[in-house]
């Protein structure tokens, strides 16, 4: 079924600790880190409800490059990170470099920039009125070469980032 026996869920407080019990018993992990710190006795609790059998998979979460940076080298099997035509901090880095070598696969979010890239200019939240500049040449840009916003940002992701996979939603 997939699903851990009631043994494997009675012996999950033992593999974890008492602070990560709430988090257990699924075929996946996934969390997303709030402190470097924690990221690491996370994904170290979870390494071993993994090689317990009772999840298949440790996946991550992150906004952060830092964290990201952290991330793929602590034994995980998936990580998140943004993705989109606003930012591409990782690529910056040797982040896709560190996934590859250490076997993460690498999911790549918010191609649309969680809508954001898909909005009329006089749609634009006021606290997000930072971001209208960019917005006006970003779609000056897609004008120009006569594709949609929604083209526009996907394939910009789907050409330029490295990740193995692109989520939307």
């Amino acid at each position: 079924s997939g699903r851990p026996s009631s043994s494997a869920r009675e012996r999950l407080p033992q593999l974890l600790g008492p602070q990560d019990e709430a988090r257990g018993g699924a075929d996946r992990q996934h969390l997303a880190p709030r402190e470097r710190r924690g990221v690491e006795h996370a994904v170290q609790g979870l390494r071993k409800v993994k090689a317990s059998g009772m999840i298949k998979n440790i996946g991550v979460s992150t906004y952060d490059e830092v964290d990201a940076l952290q991330i793929v080298e602590l034994g995980v099997d998936y990580i998140q990170v943004p993705y989109n035509v606003f930012d591409q901090r990782l690529d910056k880095t040797d982040f896709f470099e560190r996934a590859k070598r250490n076997n993460v696969t690498v999911f790549a979010r918010s191609p649309f920039l969680q809508g954001l890239l898909l909005m009329k200019l006089d749609r634009i939240p006021s606290h997000l009125a930072h971001a209208r500049p960019y917005m006006e040449q970003f779609l000056a840009i897609t004008k120009r070469h006569n594709v949609s916003p929604l083209e526009a940002s996907f394939l910009f992701s789907y050409y330029h980032c490295r990740a193995d996979h692109i989520v939307f939603g």
